[in-house]
């Protein structure tokens, strides 16, 4: 069900199509890309052909249809439904800068591990660090990986550097909302973990520890962007030069793309201004704009037209209640038709994601270039990505094709065929 149910109704759709060239009175183009869990690339490349096949063919995009399984968008759905919004998804790093010591002499450090430890506490799982808009709420932000680094072999000092990055979901936050959040939350972290090294240091001098401790009076919070200034600043050297040729060493295909962002920033962190304890915060790849087709314009008014003829014709032909979800709570390609990202938060992404244009980037002329309402309606199913994945049979074989069906020609009518 997740997701060759989709394309094979898609396909068969657009084979009945080029029997019937009067069926849906519109071109239909289907698109079928991969590394929609990934990066996106799939769909990242196919951006520019769309629009370059629409200047070539004088053609007007009336609407976007994707076909992910409604329980992939909100699990344990208790039936069908569809959704005009995609959540969207950033890669939120937190990098901290601890210092080194024997453990022996554990209290003349700074562990970068405990300061990670209380930054996380601030941010996992937190209820109120969700983002809501309508009738979507997003769950808090989670840690999708997190490591010591620099300590590739066993030793007892204490790691000075550890890294996590975080899954943020969206449905109104917008990149610098989301990088202010997390700055917060590290600043909060870092100084109860300085609070909590100090009590820790007092208890053990009354149990009778006689080791010095070293007084740490702030952990110095950065952005990537403002990490990056200071090393160009302070780099020895040409750093335009340097930094080039940095990311033409760290980029492989073999080597993970999210790993030679982090790479480059642990390149700039001994050119920061300040030599103390830091946490860098920026982003890493992928970024999934939140998208939706809530405006009001005359191309939404007709697709949203064509929404409730379907919905109808699902009643009155299956007696199916077709629910209009919230937003779609997984990845989904959906984010990158339209762009909703304005210029000034296009650059606080740009500067805050390492390597950008280089290493990562996103067309967004081209997305804004394909701005067209969007819908995912696809099959009910169960148990994605496991071995008992498994089709609502009836609804995925028998309804959902004339739906489908049903939604294209109603929007072909709606925007007048042409």
């Amino acid at each position: 069900m997740d997701m060759k149910c989709g394309v094979a109704i898609e396909l068969d759709l657009l084979k009945e199509f080029a029997r019937d060239p009067s069926l849906f009175d519109v071109n239909v183009v289907v698109a079928l890309v991969f590394d929609e869990e990934g990066s996106s690339q799939g769909m990242l490349s196919v951006l520019p052909f769309l629009v370059q096949l629409a200047e070539r063919e004088e053609l007007r995009y009336i609407g976007a249809v994707n076909t992910e399984p409604t329980d992939a968008g909100l699990p344990g759905a208790p039936g069908p439904g569809y959704f005009l919004s995609t959540m969207g998804k950033a890669l939120v790093m937190v990098y901290v800068v601890g210092e080194e010591a024997h453990g022996g002499s554990y209290y003349r450090g700074l562990s970068a591990a405990l300061v990670q430890d209380f930054i996380n506490l601030e941010l996992e799982a937190h209820p109120e660090l969700r983002d809501s808009f309508a009738n979507s709420v997003t769950i808090p932000p989670f840690v999708l990986y997190c490591e010591c680094r620099r300590k590739e072999s066993y030793s007892i000092t204490i790691p000075h550097m550890s890294m996590a990055y975080y899954n943020v979901f969206t449905v109104s936050r917008s990149p610098s909302d989301v990088l202010k959040m997390f700055k917060e939350a590290a600043s909060k972290g870092a100084k109860k973990a300085l609070e909590y090294l100090v009590a820790s240091y007092e208890a053990m001098k009354n149990f009778g520890y006689t080791g010095a401790a070293k007084k740490y009076d702030e952990v110095c919070i950065l952005s990537y962007e403002e990490l990056r200034r200071q090393a160009s600043r302070n780099y020895p050297g040409d750093f335009e030069i340097a930094e080039r040729e940095m990311i033409s060493n760290l980029k492989s295909p073999d080597k993970d793309l999210r790993e030679q962002g982090i790479n480059l920033a642990e390149w700039m962190i001994p050119w920061r201004d300040q030599q103390g304890p830091a946490v860098i915060v920026g982003f890493l790849p992928p970024f999934m704009p939140h998208r939706s087709s809530y405006g009001r314009s005359e191309a939404e008014v007709h697709f949203r037209r064509a929404v409730e003829s379907t919905v109808s014709y699902a009643e009155t032909t299956f007696g199916r209640d077709l629910q209009e979800c919230p937003a779609f709570g997984g990845l989904c390609d959906l984010s990158y038709i339209g762009c909703q990202v304005n210029e000034g938060e296009r650059q606080v992404l740009e500067n805050n994601i390492p390597g950008w244009g280089m290493l990562y980037s996103l067309p967004f002329e081209s997305m804004g270039r394909l701005n067209m309402p969007i819908i995912n309606l696809g099959p009910l199913g169960r148990g994605a990505h496991t071995w008992v994945e498994r089709l609502e049979r009836d609804y995925a074989l028998r309804e959902l094709p004339q739906l489908l069906r049903h939604f294209v020609r109603s929007l072909a009518v709606q925007s007048g065929g042409d």
